[in-house]
């Protein structure tokens, strides 16, 4: 899947409800930029990484699409930020270890 990321522009997810979708973050990790609805729980991580679009403006979509294709270094930076930001904050171990303690939390 990395090789396939990796020679897209961007990854587009135009949906409805999400929670923090696994995609984003693959495609974060392999700066790739990303162009998703403006649901609440994905904006802040895609921040400088990516796009948002309000659900179902398709103009909206295409247009933000359209910005990532004709400015490459844009596209570059998007990459760098959501690739930091990945590395950072989402990566698998972290992730499991703050569940594992909400859940022990949540149980104590």
């Amino acid at each position: 899947m990395v090789q396939h990321y990796r020679d897209s522009l961007a990854l587009v997810l135009p949906s409805h409800n999400e929670g923090l979708p696994r995609t984003v973050l693959e495609a974060m990790a392999c700066a790739v930029p990303v162009v998703t609805t403006a649901l609440p729980q994905i904006e802040p991580v895609i921040e400088g990484a990516g796009y948002t679009a309000p659900c179902g403006a398709v103009d909206a979509f295409a247009d933000r699409l359209a910005r990532l294709v004709d400015d490459e270094q844009q596209r570059r930076d998007f990459g760098e930020t959501g690739r930091e930001r990945v590395v950072e904050n989402y990566a698998w171990t972290t992730t499991v270890q703050r569940t594992t303690d909400v859940f022990y939390e949540l149980c104590t």
